[in-house]
Order: C-alpha cells, then sequence, then structure tokens
C-alpha cells in the first residue's frame, strides 16, 4: 500500500469515528450533515456560468471537469502525485483536527499551490465550479515583503445536488501582507464545508474575508493565529440565510506572541426558515504580553421562524493584554420600515435597503471594488426576491454606491489605536 492510500484510508477512519462538535460550549449548538463514507468520483461537467457573467478575471479554474491554471503563480497538483505529497505533508493545519477536514484529506482530488513573492502579481482570482463532488487542498504562501490579494469563488449551476469541500492553508511570511476572499455561493441543494488555518509570522498581516450565500447546509471551522511578534490576523465574516439554509460557522482566532493583535467581526441576515449559528472564539496563550483580541458578532433576523444564535467566547492566559467580545441580534426596525413607507417606499423594497445597508459595511472591507459589486448585487437581489440561492445577478455598478477600501482600512487601523 503506497503512502497515499494510507493517508486516504487514515483519513476516512478518522472522518467515521469523529464526533461531528467536539467543542463542550458548542456541543447543543451546531447544524447536523450528512456526508457520505467515500466522495462521488468527478464526472465530466460544464463549469458554472458564472465564470462568464463575473465581472472577475480567474487564473485558475478548479472543477470536476479538470482544473487549469494561467498563472505562474499558481500550480495544480493532482492527488497522489509527489508534487501533492510534498504539499501535504509540509503544512501547518493537522486533517486529523476534525471530522470535515478529514473527509476532505480523504476526498481530495487537487492540491492547489499559490506561491506569492515580490515579483508576483497583487491579485489573484480562483474560480471552483461544484457541478460534480469536488474536494480540494488550497496553500498560499506569501514570502517576506510581499503583498497579495487572492478570492476564491465556490459556484455552479443547476444540479440535484454535490459536495463542496476546501481546506485552505495560509502562510504570511514576516513583513507580509496578504487578503484572502473566501466567497460560497453554490445552489440550494449542495452541501458545503469550509476549513481554513492562516498563521501570520513576525510583522505580518493576514486578512481573510469569508462570504457565506448558498448551499443547503454550510458548516465552516476556521482558525487564525498571530503567531509572530507585532503580527495581525483579522477575520471579517458575512453570511445570508434564506429559506431552508443552516449555517453552521465557527471561527478561533488566537494570540500566540507578544504585541500582537487579533479582531474577529462577523455579521448575519437570517430570514424564512433559515438557522445560523456564529460561534467566535478568542484565546490569548500565555506570553502574548501586550496583544489585543476583539470578537464581534451581529445579525439581523428578519422572520420570527428564522434562528440565529451568537456565542462570543474567551479564553485569556496573559495578565498585560486588551481583549473584549461583543453579540447584538434584532429584528427588522418596525419604525424604520414606517418611516420608509411613509417616503412611499413599499415594504419590500424598504426590507431590501435595510438588508443592504446592514450588510454593506461588512462588504466594504473587501479591497477589490469588482467582487464588492458583485457582492452587493447579489445580496440586494436575493434580498429583493428576483433571484434564488446560487443564482448570479447581471451585474450591473450604476448607480451602486460602496464605501471605499481606503477608508474602511484607514478607519480600521484608528478603531485598533483607539483601543
Amino acid at each position: 500500500m503506497s503512502v497515499y492510500e494510507t493517508m486516504v484510508n487514515e483519513s476516512k477512519e478518522l472522518y467515521r469515528s469523529l464526533p461531528e462538535e467536539s467543542n463542550e460550549l458548542f456541543k447543543r449548538r451546531f447544524v447536523p450533515i450528512g456526508l457520505p463514507q467515500s466522495i462521488a468520483a468527478n464526472t465530466a461537467s460544464e463549469v458554472s456560468a458564472d465564470l462568464g457573467k463575473l465581472p472577475l478575471k480567474f487564473d485558475a479554474v478548479i472543477s470536476g471537469n479538470g482544473c487549469r491554471s494561467m498563472s505562474k503563480s499558481i500550480r495544480i497538483a493532482e492527488a497522489g502525485s509527489k508534487e501533492y505529497m510534498d504539499a501535504i505533508s509540509s503544512r501547518v493545519y493537522d486533517p486529523r483536527a476534525d471530522k470535515y477536514s478529514s473527509f476532505i484529506n480523504a476526498s481530495s482530488s487537487s492540491a492547489i499551490m499559490v506561491d506569492i513573492s515580490n515579483a508576483s502579481t497583487r491579485r489573484l482570482n480562483l474560480f471552483f465550479s461544484t457541478n460534480s463532488d469536488i474536494c480540494t487542498q488550497v496553500f498560499i504562501k506569501a514570502a517576506d515583503n510581499s503583498e497579495c490579494e487572492i478570492t476564491e469563488w465556490h459556484s455552479s449551476s443547476d444540479h440535484p445536488g454535490s459536495v463542496n469541500g476546501v481546506i485552505n492553508e495560509i502562510v504570511a511570511s514576516p513583513y507580509s501582507r496578504i487578503a484572502v476572499n473566501i466567497v460560497h455561493n453554490e445552489p440550494s441543494a449542495a452541501k458545503v464545508l469550509n476549513v481554513s488555518k492562516a498563521v501570520a509570522m513576525d510583522n505580518a498581516q493576514v486578512t481573510v474575508n469569508y462570504v457565506y450565500l448558498g448551499g443547503a447546509v454550510t458548516k465552516s471551522r476556521n482558525y487564525l493565529l498571530a503567531s509572530g511578534y507585532s503580527s495581525s490576523i483579522i477575520a471579517n465574516e458575512f453570511a445570508l440565510a434564506q429559506s431552508e439554509q443552516k449555517y453552521d460557522i465557527n471561527t478561533s482566532i488566537i494570540n500566540e506572541a507578544e504585541s500582537s493583535t487579533a479582531r474577529l467581526t462577523s455579521k448575519a441576515v437570517v430570514s424564512d426558515n433559515a438557522v445560523c449559528f456564529l460561534k467566535g472564539f478568542s484565546k490569548i496563550n500565555h506570553g502574548a504580553k501586550d496583544s489585543r483580541s476583539f470578537v464581534e458578532e451581529r445579525g439581523l433576523i428578519i422572520e420570527k421562524s428564522a434562528k440565529l444564535e451568537s456565542i462570543p467566547s474567551m479564553s485569556i492566559d496573559e495578565s498585560r493584554v486588551k481583549a473584549s467580545h461583543s453579540s447584538a441580534m434584532a429584528p427588522l426596525d418596525p419604525d424604520t420600515i414606517f418611516y420608509l413607507n411613509s417616503r412611499g417606499i413599499d415594504f419590500k423594497t424598504a426590507r431590501m435597503l435595510i438588508i443592504s445597508g446592514f450588510s454593506i459595511s461588512q462588504l466594504a472591507k473587501i479591497s477589490d471594488d469588482m467582487l464588492k459589486v458583485a457582492l452587493s448585487s447579489i445580496v440586494s437581489s436575493r434580498s429583493a426576491g428576483t433571484e434564488g440561492i446560487g443564482k448570479t445577478p447581471n451585474i450591473v455598478s450604476r448607480d451602486m454606491w460602496i464605501p471605499s477600501a481606503s477608508h474602511t482600512t484607514i478607519q480600521k487601523h484608528k478603531d485598533l489605536e483607539q483601543v
């Protein structure tokens, strides 16, 4: 038996044996998800029409019909190959950590290696199509003093259902700055598994923007570590849940080094019979003096039948630090609806405006302007009921105002300085 086959068998056994939720605090609040014992073989299929509809140029396409890269910074290795085994053997993330990463590790058909150097392009876009079951692992490494923004768009055409699983590993070397946008806009029957781990070394900054729009059931497990002196990790999450969608989002931020900064901001809009759990966890390890950690969760509940729970928590093992967490959930404000109605705006449009306004402050933290326009258009169309789950409307940027990323970044640093 080869090393690859041994690894797959061990991962399958772990997937069968591990519980769906191991954290004692979150055990009573989780979304169960039924997954096959092994993933179906990839079948040839058309790539989602979103590839041509979105106002983005993609540098790599990963689908059940094969993978291709159009950038020297992106390499793709098939499962079982020497390059694939070298990639997974040198990672910092342990795929045995939970049930879903073990499933993805056993079922991955490819590994995507993204190497960012000083000479690399400043922006890379990856497109994932889930017309058939697909699991993959993405390894992103930023060299010293490098800077880049990477977008992953997960999408699909209509189909009976699929499993889309991805493990992201992000390593920011000293003095590098990297932003990763992970967007899930799968159709209403898809099952989504999102696992990521980010590590920021000395004086490095990692920003990860998670946007959850599609899928029947989404399980997300994210771990962001400020491992180096004066390092910074920032996680921004946004979820739009409608119909019968279910989201279970668990994100941990960890301060491991002195003078490090960690921030988690989560926002969710829940309507119809949707369910969403936001589980934000912050930990400051012993020895991480003068560190700062912040967890903020906000939610908007549209109908009484929707369910939204936020569970922020902290564990602090160092005394000389600054840390805080907050949570606030609220229904639609009837006074605001009444005011808009009095100005001639019907209830449906008023609701769409409130949802869009609540969402845009989170989406504005993405620096790619065209991506912000696309996401804002999807949120507005979904909120108005003109597009279904997993659908992407015709993107029209005319008359769409979005705060600039530069202002958001400047204000973000001012907020950190004030605390």
